[in-house]
């Protein structure tokens, strides 16, 4: 059992038989005298009539935040966006929330022309709001959408530049009217770096051979070796303090495609440079367990991917099948 001091009053929460139970009351003697009534119902088999839950999905976001999503590194942006599904779910009371409502939005949505990836997205994001409110006892409800399954996506191919768009992108960058434009650009290229860790590098994390990113999506660090050549590039167009390369890069780099001649799909625009780096890395003789260290996913089955980029991806396939092997 526990018990803590609330700003209205007191609230006491204790478990039983796997199940969470809490309540808040004005005074800690009433407090006490509720745990221990309740607990005596239970031990004696009987059914506790549940008080009707009026929080509405708003109401568990916020709670949510409070407990868990304040420390995820992109929590404050997760809550935003909840907030945004959740109106145009139309907030309804959590507790009368049901699977086929989500079921709904989801064709809404998908008419309105969202991908499949990110409605998946939507379901995990909300899903995990009720996970993480049963696991710390805010809800004792079941998970309305634990039992939805996640919509079948097609494999889109990620697009890449050529060496001949590479160049025409470099000279493109070079006349842009943003100078620092076409450092992290190259840094990208050269690292396999996002684009937000190229631009939010910091003096520190630049070294003469190296360089360490620091604000990384999962959370680790990540050193990457580099050239003296970028070194000095990156140092005599970064600024002195700071962040070396600050301001919205978004208006110049899309001129800079533009200017270049260079199309590509919905979404993958400054993402294509990390692109470009792991499928040149493949396609000139790099392994994919590097390529994994190097771009600091978690799993192998992330770069897998770029397999098909092998220059002997293909060519196996004559070496290694069995009739080769009963030929005369």
């Amino acid at each position: 059992m526990a018990i803590y001091k609330t700003s209205t009053g007191w609230q006491v929460r204790f478990a039983f038989d796997g199940k969470q139970y809490k309540k808040n009351l004005k005074s800690r003697r009433e407090a006490l005298s509720w745990e221990s009534q309740t607990r005596l119902k239970l031990e004696k088999g009987e059914t506790l009539v549940p008080k009707y839950d009026k929080r509405r999905l708003s109401d568990l976001v916020t709670e949510w935040y409070n407990f868990h999503g304040h420390s995820l590194k992109t929590g404050s942006t997760r809550q935003k966006e909840l907030v945004r599904i959740i109106e145009e779910i139309g907030n309804p009371v959590a507790a009368k929330f049901k699977a086929s409502d989500f079921a709904e939005y989801r064709v809404k949505k998908l008419a309105e022309g969202t991908s499949e990836n990110t409605l998946n997205h939507y379901h995990i994001y909300l899903s995990a709001v009720f996970s993480e409110l049963i696991r710390a006892g805010e809800w004792t409800l079941d998970n309305p959408l634990k039992r939805i399954k996640k919509m079948k996506t097609s494999e889109s191919d990620m697009a890449y530049l050529s060496t001949s768009e590479i160049c025409r992108l470099l000279a493109s960058c070079e006349i842009s009217d943003n100078p620092q434009l076409i450092a992290p650009v190259k840094l990208c290229l050269a690292t396999g770096a996002r684009w937000g860790e190229a631009t939010s590098l910091q003096w520190p994390q630049l070294k003469p051979d190296r360089v360490t990113f620091t604000d990384t999506k999962n959370g680790k660090n990540r050193t990457v070796p580099i050239s003296l050549e970028l070194y000095q590039e990156l140092k005599s167009r970064g600024r002195s303090y700071g962040t070396m390369f600050p301001g919205d890069f978004k208006r110049s780099f899309n001129t800079a495609l533009k200017r270049a001649e260079i199309s590509l799909p919905s979404g993958q625009k400054t993402h294509v440079l990390r692109h470009t780096f792991a499928s040149h890395f493949i396609m000139n003789g790099g392994d994919l367990l590097t390529l994994q260290k190097v771009l600091g996913h978690g799993s192998l089955d992330m770069v897998l991917k770029y397999a098909h980029l092998a220059p002997e991806h293909l060519e196996q396939a004559l070496q290694f099948n069995p009739l080769k092997t009963i030929s005369p």
